[in-house]
Formats: C-alpha cells, sequence, structure tokens
C-alpha cells in the first residue's frame, strides 16, 4: 500500500479548497445575475405557461387567506376549475403556502424558487461530473449549466422545469452510484429520484430510462443488462409512480388525453418544417457549437460507462423528441432536458481545455479573463439597450442573419428583447378590461398568451377564441376549417357569455371573418388602440353595420 507524503496530502486539500471556492463563485454569480428585475411581472418568458401557475397558485392562497374579498375568491376558484391541470400543481402548492406567510401574492417568491432549484442542479452536476472527467472539467460543465442564456431566463420563470431539472440531474449522479456501488439501497434512491423527476414533468422519461438500460448494457451485455432483475425493478418503480398520474389523467376525467393527441402528429416527420423548427429550437436552447463539442466529449470519453450513460441520455433525449414532434419543433422550454445533458457531455473536452490552459502563462490566464468579461460585458449591453420596436424594425436579411449568428451560441434575441421590457402598460390594459367587464366569469376573449395574463390581471375569466397561429395547427392536425359562426353557436351554448373582448387587435385583423360577424351583429361597449370590447348580451343586430374605427386599424 502506497503512503502519501504531507506535501502530497496537502496539495490535495489545497486543489480541493480551490475547486471548492471556485464552485461556491459560479453558483453565488448565477444566482446574482438571477435576482435582476426579480419582481419584474412574469410576462418576459412564456406567458402562457407562467399565467397557467400564477393563476393556480392564487386559487390554492386565496382558499385559506381571511381577508380576500368574496367576489376574487369566486373569479379565482373559476378559474382553477376551468384550468386543465396537465403536470402536477406541486409547485403551486409550495408557492402558495409561501404566499400565505407572506400575506400577499409577491411575484418574486415563485423566481426564488425556481433559481434555487436550477442552482442545486447545478451543484449535482457538478458532483457527477467530478466523478465522470475531472474537477477542471465538472467546473466548464457547471458553468456552461448555469451561464447559458435559456437556463437563465428558464431558471427565473414560474414552471416546474426547474424543479425537473434539478432532480433529473439528481437522479443521473443516483444512475451512477448505484452501477458503480451496487446495492439495493442505491437501487431504490435511483428509482424514486427518476420516478420524481418523471412526476413533475413526464417527458424525463425518455433520457433517464435509457440512461439506466444503457448502462446496464454496457456493463452486462445486451441480454443480462435487460433481463434482470435491478432493471426490472427500476423501470416499475420510476415508471409507475412517474407515470401513474399521468396515465390517471389521460383515462380519468382530464383532457391530458387531447393534449397527446395535439403534440404527437407522426405525420410532421415528413415535413422539412419540422426539421427546421427542431434545428432553430436547439440553436436558442443550448446553440450549435455546444451541441457539436458535447457529442465530441461522448468519443472522448474513456470509461465505458459513462460513455453508455451520455449515449442513453442523448438517444432518449431523441426519441422523445420524434414522439412529440409539434413541441419538439415550436417549444423551447420542452428541450430545456438538453442542456444538463450538453453540459455533462462538455466534461471531457472542458477538461483538456483547462489543461492546456494551466500550460499557460499568467499573461495568457489575465488576457483571457479579460476577453471573457468583455463578450460578457457586449452580451449584456446588447441585452439592456435593445428595444421590442427596435428589434422588429431591422431589416428581414439582417434578423435573419443575427439569428442564424445567435443559434451558433445558444441565444435567443426574443428573450434578449425583454430583458428590460416595461410590462407596465400590458398590465393596466388587462386591469381596465377587468374593470369594465365587471371581472366577469362569461366571457370569450382573443388574447395574446391565449388570455392567461388577461384572466390573471384582469381577474376575470372566459373562452379562448383560437388565434390565427392555432387555425394553423388544425391545419397540421388535418381537421377541418374552423367555421366562425358554428364555434361561436357552441362557445355561447356552453359559457352564455356576456362579452367578447378582443385583446389582440392585430390577430383580431387576421381573421377578416370573425371580425365580421362580430362587427356585424354586436355593439362595441369600450374600445382604445389596444382592446375592443363587445356586448353579447344585446339582439343580434342586421348585417352590413359599421366597423368600428379601431378595429378597422
Amino acid at each position: 500500500m502506497s503512503i502519501q507524503s504531507p506535501c502530497t496530502i496537502g496539495c490535495e486539500r489545497q486543489n480541493h479548497s480551490v475547486y471548492l471556492i471556485v464552485l461556491l463563485a459560479l453558483l453565488t454569480a448565477a444566482f446574482g445575475l438571477r435576482c435582476y428585475h426579480l419582481t419584474q411581472p412574469p410576462l418576459d418568458f412564456h406567458p402562457t405557461r407562467q399565467g397557467w401557475s400564477l393563476i393556480l397558485a392564487r386559487a390554492y392562497y386565496f382558499e385559506n387567506a381571511g381577508s380576500i374579498p368574496q367576489w376574487q375568491r369566486q373569479v379565482a376558484r373559476v378559474n382553477k376549475q376551468m384550468t386543465h391541470i396537465k403536470e402536477p400543481p406541486i409547485m403551486e402548492h409550495l408557492v402558495a403556502t409561501v404566499y400565505r406567510f407572506a400575506g400577499a401574492e409577491q411575484l418574486w417568491i415563485p423566481r426564488v424558487f425556481s433559481i434555487i432549484f436550477w442552482l442545486l442542479g447545478g451543484l449535482f452536476l457538478f458532483l457527477s461530473a467530478r466523478e465522470m472527467v475531472s474537477p477542471n472539467g465538472a467546473l466548464v460543465c457547471t458553468a456552461f449549466y448555469l451561464f447559458a442564456p435559456f437556463g437563465i431566463f428558464m431558471s427565473r420563470s414560474f414552471q416546474p422545469e426547474a424543479m425537473m431539472v434539478m432532480l433529473f440531474v439528481a437522479g443521473i449522479m443516483t444512475i451512477r452510484s448505484y452501477y458503480n456501488r451496487p446495492s439495493v439501497t442505491r437501487l431504490l434512491v435511483a428509482a424514486g429520484t427518476a420516478a420524481l423527476a418523471i412526476l413533475i414533468k413526464s417527458i424525463a422519461v425518455f433520457p433517464i430510462v435509457a440512461a439506466f438500460v444503457f448502462v446496464g448494457i454496457a456493463k452486462e451485455g445486451l441480454r443480462k443488462g435487460l433481463l434482470n432483475i435491478r432493471c426490472f425493478c427500476f423501470l416499475l418503480t420510476s415508471l409507475l409512480l412517474g407515470l401513474g398520474y399521468y396515465f390517471y389523467m389521460m383515462l380519468g376525467p382530464g383532457r391530458l388525453g387531447r393534449v397527446a393527441d395535439t403534440i404527437f402528429l407522426p405525420h410532421l416527420l415528413l415535413e422539412p418544417s419540422f426539421w427546421a423548427g427542431w434545428l432553430h429550437v436547439v440553436g436558442g436552447t443550448v446553440g450549435y457549437l455546444a451541441v457539436i463539442a458535447g457529442l465530441i466529449g461522448i468519443a472522448l470519453l474513456k470509461n465505458r460507462s459513462d460513455r453508455a450513460l451520455l449515449i442513453g441520455l442523448w438517444a432518449g433525449y431523441v426519441v422523445y423528441a420524434l414522439l412529440f414532434t409539434y413541441t419538439t419543433a415550436t417549444h423551447d422550454y420542452y428541450q430545456v432536458l438538453l442542456l444538463p445533458i450538453v453540459a455533462l457531455s462538455l466534461g471531457p473536452i472542458g477538461s483538456i481545455i483547462v489543461a492546456r490552459l494551466r500550460n499557460l502563462g499568467r499573461a495568457w490566464w489575465w488576457g483571457l479573463a479579460v476577453l471573457g468579461l468583455l463578450v460578457l460585458g457586449l452580451v449584456i449591453h446588447t441585452g439592456l439597450s435593445i428595444r421590442h420596436d427596435q428589434f422588429r424594425k431591422l431589416d428581414p436579411a439582417v434578423k435573419d442573419r443575427l439569428q442564424i449568428l445567435c443559434n451558433f451560441i445558444g441565444l435567443n434575441p426574443h428573450y434578449l428583447k425583454r430583458i428590460n421590457y416595461d410590462f407596465e402598460e400590458e398590465i393596466k390594459v388587462a386591469r381596465d378590461i377587468g374593470e369594465i367587464v365587471n371581472h366577469s366569469t362569461r366571457t370569450i376573449f382573443l388574447a395574446p398568451a391565449y388570455g392567461y395574463p388577461l384572466r390573471y390581471y384582469g381577474q376575470l375569466f372566459g373562452a379562448c377564441w383560437p388565434r390565427q397561429e392555432d387555425l394553423e395547427v388544425r391545419k397540421l392536425r388535418r381537421l377541418e376549417a374552423l367555421d366562425v359562426q358554428t364555434h361561436f353557436e357552441k362557445l355561447t351554448k356552453k359559457w352564455s357569455p356576456e362579452y367578447f373582448i378582443v385583446a389582440d387587435l392585430e390577430d383580431f385583423d387576421r381573421q377578416k371573418d370573425l371580425k365580421d360577424f362580430l362587427t356585424d351583429r354586436f355593439d362595441v361597449i369600450a374600445e382604445s388602440d389596444k382592446y375592443l370590447i363587445f356586448d353579447l348580451t344585446k339582439e343580434a343586430r342586421p348585417e352590413g353595420r359599421n366597423n368600428p374605427s379601431s378595429a378597422d386599424g
């Protein structure tokens, strides 16, 4: 047995301290960066999905809050009852509980929860990558995970994704732990962690199950790796506990089955638009350069089991993407698991880069540090300076070239231009509309983000009229074109609406049939350059009525 000298032990302890300091510095910087505009309204990133969670959290909070007016309770109750729950609302219940301690809806609370979950995922990622490659490579993996632009926005959003990613990365760590030192306890911990990740959001099932199976095959061969009691126990536990909720929702009273019908459109695999959309979404999520570097990193990994783990993660993601075709080509947050997968795959290349840099002189280190700060400063300055109207006025050719460049480095200009965006006008419009319709729960609305911000800030409820993009989705699903009068009569019979709220005048102008139908039959009781409100309680007017000026544009 070799005996280490005191000098060797001291050097190892010193290196350990350095790595710990750097890791803490990365986590602290990541937390501080995400606290910028912490109290900003949650309209900067996927307001539809955040609005869904905000509505549920408010309803859960109002249920046990003593000082809420009855009409607000009623509106919140109706909104909750008519909000179709897809994932278990664990995050929403957690936030509502803290609302009660705070005594009010403080919108920074869900942001802080998401940030904490994401940073814990970074800690688990470092621990996994340190064992797979080296502490140096692990720091590179963690830095990419913490500072990838998409991850910054994603980890500030009131969605279950941050919690899922944390559990997903923890699941990877426990799978490695089990295979390195097999035991029943470690197997159950790995299966339980995987089940929790899958329960939070079902998309985790594909890469995490594939990772477990691929490592087993790499260690014991195809037959023994699959046909053994350990694999059976992992699959049974993770799938039964994780997917049981979703099977119930698909077969039970919910509408999850119809949601699955919408996102699973296999004929899109034959459409060039699907592949172009997928490529675009991947570019905005992690960037083409990181994907290429990650794939190279897999080839450089020497440990067979760890290489199988990464291949399993990538294979599981690809299977998921090819199954859920609609969201793959359109929704970047459905690709969120690609970020920790790519980050972990960067470990081998990160180790090589850091090893080469350590051989450079101090002047090179300072030069690279200054260059990195300049690049980071340029990106932040661009994000803080660019405005929504400025971006829209860019020449289309310039926007296309800018988009290609951004896709290579994993930057989505759509989010950048909303960093310093003022949402107060949008909120004021929603509140004004709510007051005009007396916070009615019997409305139909055509609004951005499927009306979720309107429902939340206006404190009203209604049926969402399909937007133009929804009509395009109907074509993708090969459904019949929407007949305005038939659909209107269907909604009228179901909801007995009092008002039709148009909060998206641009989309309203694009739907000429709807515009003609409403303006020819109903009175406008309120209008501005931001909205129109039709009174649906009056008798239908004869056709030929003049359109309101604001609707004409």
